[in-house]
């Protein structure tokens, strides 16, 4: 059976989207012991940034991610804000992540596409985002 496409790979051709280097791991620091690798870029990356937002759905990563500070959101919330501000056609992401191996419940899914359509938005507060799917 063929893997499905990785959800990751939905966004790599968006204009808004940035590519950066990791920054290196100079100081262990206790707190992310048990984050992996990629999560743990991702939130380095972030705080060397100062990042206005982090993409991560992993639950521990973004436990992690917000007791340092930084402002999370998931897949899903990020297509949302894509749609809000125009960049993106939200039913058909949504349409292609489901063709992905995005984990997210198909309530949720189904949640985004009628808030959506009846135009009710998720409002970011800054210290919130919409919960990760893990």
């Amino acid at each position: 059976m063929p893997r499905p496409p990785y959800a990751g790979g939905l966004l790599h051709c968006r204009p808004w989207v940035e590519v950066h280097k990791t920054p290196a791991n100079d100081e262990p620091d206790p707190a992310f012991k048990d984050i992996h690798a990629g999560e743990l870029a991702a939130i380095r990356l972030a705080m060397t940034l100062e990042a206005d937002l982090l993409l991560m759905d992993d639950r521990k990563g973004v436990n992690l991610a917000r007791s340092k500070g930084l402002r999370v959101t998931g897949t899903l919330g990020i297509l949302e804000l894509a749609a809000m501000n125009g960049l993106t056609d939200l039913p058909l992401a949504i349409e292609r992540l489901r063709q992905t191996n995005f984990r997210g419940p198909k309530t949720l899914l189904d949640a985004l596409l009628r808030r959506h359509s009846e135009g009710s938005w998720f409002e970011l507060e800054p210290t919130a985002a919409p919960p990760a799917t893990a």
